[in-house]
């Protein structure tokens, strides 16, 4: 006996297509799989945005003038309406498990990242009084908050090969 139809014949199973195909998760899709996937208003601005065009900015704009037009009022929708980016960002990443698969978002290699340092003179004293008790604690040295470490560190997973601390002090 075929599964699937199994499945789909049971109450639970159209109950959860109901949940899963609200509105409150954007524009339901159907793929060929047992449940939707959903199109926000985010899915669809990184559908649309090339990704060679990508920014905060851009994103988040092109964002609240789909949620808008879609009539998307997700919490994602609603977070791209108010134009936060934080909150954008946050309700993007509570949907993983239902959002649409954006195609080719992994391909995209970014521009090397640009630092710049903007932080005041008492936050720099408070971070400063920090690694000092971390250095204190586990006999480390961290550098020092200050100008001229902006952009240096070890490498991370987002930065570009190209991208080294050559010229960092302290490190």
């Amino acid at each position: 006996m075929n599964r699937e139809k199994l499945v789909v014949s049971m109450s639970e199973s159209q109950r959860l297509r109901d949940v899963t195909s609200a509105p409150l998760y954007g524009k339901s899709i159907m793929s060929g799989k047992l449940l939707p996937t959903a199109k926000d208003a985010m899915a669809q601005a990184l559908s649309d945005t090339p990704m060679s065009e990508w920014s905060v900015e851009r994103l988040t704009e092109t964002a609240k003038v789909l949620a808008e037009k879609m009539d998307d009022y997700s919490l994602v929708g609603l977070a791209a309406r108010i134009r936060d980016a934080v909150v954008l960002t946050a309700t993007r990443e509570s949907v993983v498990l239902y959002a649409e698969v954006v195609v080719g978002a992994a391909r995209f290699t970014p521009p090397p990242p640009r630092y710049v340092w903007r932080v005041d003179k008492q936050l720099a004293e408070q971070a400063r009084r920090f690694i000092d008790a971390f250095s204190a604690l586990f006999n480390d040295q961290l550098p020092p908050p200050e100008p001229a470490q902006a952009g240096c560190g070890p490498p991370t997973a987002i930065d570009q090969p190209s991208v080294t601390t050559a010229g960092c002090p302290n490190l």
